[in-house]
């Protein structure tokens, strides 16, 4: 074992012992197919479960490359390798997907890959572990069926609802509109109460549009139409008015683009959205300081955007459900908000292929990191 040299020598036994009974009850494991893998994708280690899911004796598998176990359409597209790729940039890589076992049948896999670095931090190999899921997700497929309907149900009646408030609410904006031609005509200055009317029918049409696109998300009725789009030209055109929104707060906007020349496969529709709202919670959630907004190119040369502010933030328990339709933290901070735009945001972007995570603390602000395309 690295650095137990330096060890007295019953710890050091201790140690080798543990590693010796560790080795062994993960060989005795048979509900998981648990093994090494060199750097290179080289099997070097199976134990039980392994040969019960995949159907290799040790002595077959050890010394072949992983690719194996992977649909031949799967291997032409370089999934095993990219697999390996992401896990050695970001420390693990996860995913669900058919397999192949040695006969040629094909079983569901749940897979985890996960770098193996030793204390200099060289990459040294891979752990893997799989598991057969087929029996399981059969099961969850008949629940499946009940559930569509119901979700189709719910979009019916989300549908009709949207359908039935959106004539009031333009009668809100028609009299506010009303409203202010009568307040220009009188010389009216003092205009809180029309802003007041206008932002609340603002929110009300948020908040339909995002129940609905939710709702369209669980029936599976929401379809992405991906198209070359350039995200630094339609960020730009975003960021001018909420630069207003902005400094109405006495907030500084601050927008950067390291990779002005790129095109991304998106959605422009979910593009927006995802934006708007996350750009609408930096600006709602922050008192005083700063925005920043970032695109840029990651270590591995994925695009990636980053909307940072130095807002309220949020417990860290919290984070777990962030996510979440209607999730919203406890907090006095008398801010209103429905708890959906995270929800959807999250919706749209993993329908493009993309993902969101966030670094949070209380009263330190927030950053949402949102990778746009693999790396």
């Amino acid at each position: 074992m690295a650095g137990s040299k330096h060890l007295p020598e019953t710890a050091e036994s201790g140690l080798h012992s543990y590693e010796t009974q560790f080795r062994l009850m993960v060989e005795e494991v048979t509900d998981y197919a648990i093994f090494m893998l060199d750097p290179q994708g080289q099997v070097v280690s199976w134990n039980k479960g392994a040969r019960r899911i995949k159907g290799y004796e040790a002595g077959e598998i050890v010394g072949r490359h992983f690719s194996c176990f992977y649909t031949a359409a799967d291997q032409q597209r370089g999934v095993p390798m990219r697999a390996l790729k992401v896990a050695a940039a970001t420390g693990h890589f996860r995913n669900s997907g058919w397999r192949v076992r040695k006969d040629g049948s094909m079983f569901l896999a749940d897979v985890v890959i996960t770098a193996v670095k030793d204390e200099s931090g060289s990459l040294i190999g891979f752990s893997k572990v799989t598991r057969d899921v087929t029996e399981s997700r059969a099961s969850e497929s008949r629940l499946d069926a009940t559930a569509l309907e119901v979700m189709r149900s719910t979009l019916r009646v989300v549908a009709e609802a949207n359908h039935e408030l959106r004539g009031p609410i333009q009668v809100i904006f028609t009299w506010a509109m009303v409203l202010e031609k009568q307040l220009d005509a009188l010389g009216v200055e003092d205009r809180r109460a029309l802003g007041g009317i206008k932002r609340a029918g603002s929110r009300l049409t948020s908040i339909i549009d995002q129940m609905l696109d939710l709702s369209r998300f669980d029936a599976g009725a929401f379809e992405a139409k991906r198209v070359p789009i350039d995200p630094t030209a339609l960020i730009e055109e975003f960021i001018d008015d909420y630069k207003v929104l902005a400094e109405q707060k006495g907030l500084t906007l601050d927008w950067s683009s390291e990779a002005p020349a790129s095109t991304l496969e998106f959605d422009e529709y979910c593009f927006t959205h995802m934006l708007s709202n996350l750009l609408s919670n930096a600006i709602k959630f922050t008192e005083r300081g700063r925005v920043g907004v970032r695109l840029f190119r990651d270590t591995g040369g994925g695009l990636a955007l980053k909307v940072s502010d130095t807002g309220i933030g949020m417990d860290e328990k919290f984070v777990s459900r962030l996510f979440d339709p209607f999730s919203r933290e406890q907090r006095k901070s008398g801010i209103d908000g429905a708890g959906l735009g995270l929800a959807v945001t999250k919706r749209y972007l993993e329908l493009n292929g993309a993902s969101i995570s966030v670094q949070t603390r209380k009263d330190a602000g927030s950053t949402f990191l949102v990778r746009l395309s693999p790396s």
